[in-house]
């Protein structure tokens, strides 16, 4: 998997139904939550959003 895009590993669960991915640190504390859609094209819509809020945060930083 580290050849993997996180969001190409999010399109191979892609199965109808909607789940909740919990990521954790090592300490087991939650860092956050994602609801994995039902459809490549809402996964498409979340990456987009996804990619603008974190360039935004990147250049606040700057």
């Amino acid at each position: 998997m580290k050849d993997c895009f996180m969001w190409e590993i999010f399109a191979q669960m892609i199965d109808g139904e909607e789940k909740e991915m919990i990521f954790l640190d090592e300490e087991e504390k939650i860092l956050f939550t994602y609801i994995l859609p039902i459809n490549i094209e809402k996964l498409e819509e979340d990456r987009t959003q996804f990619s603008k809020e974190y360039a935004d945060k990147l250049s606040s930083l700057n």
